[in-house]
């Protein structure tokens, strides 16, 4: 288990500090300098032992130590659960989850994944990131605010992708590979159902009337919170849609190509049908056929089978079927 401890200074910036032990902070009850811990690489066993001795809500601990089946955002009167999913740098692993328990004086995060840009938030915290009031609600707000923000960055790295694949679409249907479109697709699909479970925490925080997260006063903040999480919905929504039509067109253009294949295999097939019968006809080991025994036979035959070519040529390009 590897565990990192802060707490809200004067200053409204975070500082390291050591863990004195829950007692300690329990004791102290300092609502104005809330504890920050942040809990990463630790087994489901041994969080669930520690976990015990907050003295949380059953459903708390039951969706702390699934993250992967919870409900997401848990309210009682003297604690508050969030699970904050976030788009992970790993492509295979897809999602990580940020557990989050707020408590009147301690806020515990559990890390379940990889979340990569959590320490840079915390640094950015400890240097030049000042929470504009120093108390649970802020902190909540900032951290939830900086990973919607990260997921429409990533949302922006999906859709260069996909306009680089639209254009080699157009430009050269034959190079691209069906596996680039669908895991593109899986990827904005997956960023969608973290957007919108992103919007719904937000909206949970806003409507909350806790007293341990209570945005009174920061509602300007919490609106916009909600407002940035409304418009990641809404766009990488459309961002799938157009992953969607990139498929479909796709799909189409390949269909086209495959019918066309199979046409010129037709007429190619019409073709040589009656070449191959009059071949199978003057092959027959019989001595009285037509044109053996006559001068110049076999160029006769020769001439028969051009004529019936070219005219079964002409009738099909007549026709269109080599559009």
């Amino acid at each position: 288990m590897k565990l990192n401890s802060y707490q809200l200074s004067e200053d409204s910036f975070i500082t390291s500090v050591d863990w004195p032990g829950l007692d300690i902070v329990r004791q102290n009850k300092d609502p104005e300098h809330p504890y920050w811990v942040v809990v990463e690489d630790i087994s489901t066993v041994e969080l669930a032992e520690n976990l015990k001795h907050l003295d949380l809500h059953p459903l708390i601990l039951e969706d702390c130590l699934s993250p992967e089946h919870s409900t997401l955002v848990d309210r009682y009167p003297d604690s508050v659960y969030i699970e904050f999913p976030t788009n992970t740098s790993n492509d295979e692993v897809g999602v990580a989850y940020l557990s989050i328990i707020c408590l009147p004086e301690l806020i515990v995060t559990v890390i379940h994944g990889e979340v990569t840009q959590l320490p840079n938030f915390i640094t950015s915290l400890q240097q030049d990131r000042k929470l504009s009031t120093g108390n649970t609600a802020n902190l909540i707000y900032m951290l939830t605010d900086y990973f919607i923000d990260k997921t429409i960055t990533q949302g922006l790295v999906y859709r260069q992708h996909l306009s680089l694949l639209e254009k080699k679409l157009d430009q050269d249907p034959e190079g691209i590979d069906l596996n680039h479109i669908t895991d593109l697709k899986r990827l904005v699909s997956q960023l969608e159902g973290i957007c919108e479970d992103q919007l719904y925490c937000a909206k949970s925080l806003v409507i909350d009337d806790n007293t341990v997260i209570n945005p009174a006063g920061q509602e300007t903040y919490f609106n916009d919170l909600i407002s940035n999480g409304e418009y990641a919905v809404k766009w990488i929504t459309r961002l799938n849609s157009r992953v969607k039509d990139l498929q479909d067109n796709f799909t189409l253009l390949h269909h086209e190509s495959s019918e066309k294949r199979l046409r010129i295999l037709t007429i190619i097939s019409a073709i040589f049908l009656p070449l191959t019968f009059i071949t199978g006809y003057f092959g027959m080991n019989l001595s009285n056929l037509w044109l053996v025994r006559v001068e110049h036979g076999s160029l006769i035959a020769f001439a028969i089978m051009t004529v019936i070519s070219l005219s079964l040529l002409w009738y099909f390009y007549s026709r269109g079927w080599f559009d």
